[in-house]
């Protein structure tokens, strides 16, 4: 809980300090260049995000949604959650053992 308020905070901050800079930067541009070089400026940005898009290389598959039975399959949360109770279990499990010493 406590990760999760202080990964939330940074997210926002990042957002924020993004934000202000890409604005001022924007506005510098825009006045330094003018706006026809500053949407020419964006599509070729936006073309090189395509281009680095394309690079990436890996084995890519789609995650089933139901079973080979056709029924459902649990949600991804679902999943996570009941991983994370096996193995705060299995530490439990570990820290008995070592309190038996």
């Amino acid at each position: 809980e406590e990760h999760l308020q202080k990964a939330n905070i940074m997210a926002g901050l990042a957002w924020s300090v993004m934000m202000a800079l890409g604005s001022a930067l924007g506005g510098y541009v825009t006045s330094t260049l003018g706006s026809t070089a500053c949407f020419l400026l964006d599509s070729l940005t936006y073309c090189a995000s395509a281009y680095l898009l394309r690079l990436i290389s890996g084995s890519f598959k789609v995650t089933e949604l139901y079973n080979e039975d056709g029924s459902a399959k649990r949600p991804l949360k679902d999943e996570v959650q009941a991983n994370a109770v096996s193995v705060e279990g299995s530490d439990k499990d570990d820290d008995d053992a070592s309190n038996d010493n």
